[in-house]
């Protein structure tokens, strides 16, 4: 995916907050476990459902920097 916007000014990835961490450390835990695939998800700021299928127009641009 294209990078076709820049990331939200709460994004987990970027705004460093002990929820943002907790959250990070979640996705990281469970791609380690196999849960989840990729670290790739939608924006929370855009979905409540952060693990539907994403594309350019909801996609979390800080797990794609960070990726």
């Amino acid at each position: 995916m294209k990078l076709s916007r820049s990331q939200c000014m709460e994004c987990p990835w970027i705004v460093n907050t002990k929820h943002n961490k907790a959250m990070i450390n979640n996705i990281e835990r469970l791609v380690k476990n196999g849960s989840l695939k990729t670290k790739t998800h939608r924006c929370h700021m855009i979905s409540t459902n952060l693990w539907a299928e994403t594309n350019d127009a909801n996609i979390c641009i800080g797990s794609q920097i960070k990726n």
